[in-house]
């Protein structure tokens, strides 16, 4: 497979925002499936920079406390463009940014 230029999408907020009855996360992972989106990955951080400053520390972490945590997905640049709309309708606090990406090869699993 030759490289292929795509975007790379993240969404970087917190484990206990919500989009109506739903943890953000969830929801916008559903959103992306829904718009024909690839896949998306979540991660979940123990320390991350704050968007107001300052840093979570693992060592003030509480397991139940809000997580920082982050969605990325890789898809064709028109497949992205066309969620931001709707990204900018779920996401009251945090950042959701772009950038350019190259695929270099995508072996998708077998479900």
């Amino acid at each position: 497979m030759e490289p292929v230029d795509a975007t790379r999408l993240t969404i970087c907020m917190g484990d206990s925002f919500h989009f109506g009855r739903n943890a953000v996360y969830r929801a916008i992972v559903e959103m992306l499936a829904d718009e024909g989106t690839a896949g998306a990955t979540v991660v979940h951080r123990k320390r991350v920079a704050a968007l107001t400053g300052g840093y979570t520390r693992p060592e003030n972490l509480d397991l139940s406390a809000d997580l920082p945590g982050e969605i990325i997905a890789v898809n064709w640049p028109e497949k992205i463009e066309v969620v931001l709309p709707r990204l900018d309708d779920m996401v009251d606090k945090g950042m959701v940014t772009t950038e350019p990406a190259r695929i270099i090869f995508s072996r998708p699993a077998a479900l």
